[in-house]
């Protein structure tokens, strides 16, 4: 494993483990609808812009994470890219607010599935995502490196 690579995932993780004790329900529907793993990588990672670490918007002065942050899916998407992330996943990430809204106005089921989502889901843990996350920093990695 590329060490470049494995330490990109090993930030984003620290920030996920560090700010979230969720389950990556999310990321468990995409893998069940067999989406693809830019997808399933966008779905896990969706909220890390409340989570990620920031010296401009914290929850108080000692604090270096920020949680509850408007704009939370721009935030992250542009973290995301820093890393090394594709443009899908960032793109995903960033999208997920207005989708949700939008269909939680027009689809109330929606609306209603999102309280209590796990209903007996078996949500593994975040490091079964590790060796997705890295193939994916490695990929695009050679896409940018083709490109140059």
């Amino acid at each position: 494993m590329n060490l470049k690579f494995k330490s990109s995932c090993d930030t984003v993780f620290k920030v996920l483990i560090d700010g979230s004790k969720q389950d990556y329900i999310a990321a468990v529907q995409a893998l069940e609808t067999k989406a693809d793993n830019e997808t399933i990588l966008a779905a896990l990672l969706h909220d890390i812009g409340k989570l990620e670490p920031t010296n401009s918007t914290t929850t108080s002065p000692n604090s270096t994470i920020s949680v509850g942050v408007t704009g939370h899916e721009r935030i992250g998407a542009e973290y995301l890219r820093k890393l090394g992330f594709s443009n899908k996943v960032a793109q995903l990430v960033e999208s997920h607010v207005p989708v949700k809204r939008y269909l939680t106005g027009k689809d109330h089921s929606y609306y209603e599935s999102l309280s209590g989502a796990s209903g007996g889901l078996e949500v593994p843990d975040l490091e079964s995502y590790r060796q997705m996350a890295v193939g994916h920093l490695m990929k695009q990695d050679k896409v940018a490196t083709a490109l140059a």
